[in-house]
């Protein structure tokens, strides 16, 4: 999912968008892999897998993003892309040794019947 992303990274291409679309894919992969639970929606939330220098660098991106059109080339600076594509290589140094384990549908459906009651 993060592949079309990642291309995009640091290229004329990129825009906040697309730089978005890849931090969160990976940190989402991320997330799954070191907490196995399903990630937050809230993307700060996921500030703790990462070093607390980003923090402050990401929220700024974040307000610019709300106030301008999504689709901005505004710059990103080169030490967040590398960021992504270290999360990204992490991701894919522990994506085969993960165990392939089948869905439960009996689990689905009770999950399923509870939050219609």
């Amino acid at each position: 999912m993060n592949k079309n992303f990642e291309e995009t990274l640091g290229s004329e291409k990129m825009t906040l968008k697309s730089f978005f679309y890849a931090i969160r894919t990976a940190l989402c992969a991320n997330w799954i892999y070191k907490n196995e639970t399903i990630p937050p929606v809230l993307f700060r939330e996921m500030y703790s897998l990462i070093d607390d220098s980003y923090h402050s660098k990401l929220d700024t991106l974040i307000t610019l993003k709300s106030e301008r059109v999504e689709k901005s080339n505004e710059p990103v600076e080169a030490d967040l892309i590398h960021l992504v594509k270290h999360i990204v290589n992490e991701n894919n140094s522990f994506k085969d040794k993960l165990a392939n384990r089948k869905p439960n549908p009996a689990n689905f459906n009770e999950l399923f019947l509870k939050t219609l009651k």
